[in-house]
């Protein structure tokens, strides 16, 4: 009797941790799914900086070009106007003080 009730008892005790083990077993799988889902955003969310990234990248190369090109603008700019005066001051050095540019035909 002792040892049949014992057996029940151990029987009963092992159900219940069989029970336990499926409640955390399922667990488990809530949170692994949780934690897939999680990942997967956060992939997307890294896609998307990383997309704009490339798109902040090339608009600052793109910036860098323009003010590579205005540069190179001013600095033809101000060589023509340093010749200009170059060419103002020979002229009053010559005795030059009026240069007519119409043409009067």
């Amino acid at each position: 009797m002792k040892e049949k009730a014992a057996a029940e008892a151990v029987a009963k005790e092992a159900k219940e941790a069989e029970a336990r083990a499926a409640k955390a077993l399922a667990k488990a799988d809530a949170d692994r799914k949780n934690l897939n889902k999680v990942v997967e955003d956060l992939k997307a969310e890294v896609q998307s900086r990383v997309t704009n990234l490339e798109d902040v990248t090339a608009c600052a190369t793109e910036a860098e070009a323009w003010a590579r090109e205005a540069a190179e603008a001013r600095d033809s700019l101000i060589s023509s106007l340093d010749q200009l005066k170059a060419d103002r001051d020979w002229m009053r050095d010559h005795g030059i003080g009026h240069v007519n540019c119409w043409n009067h035909s």
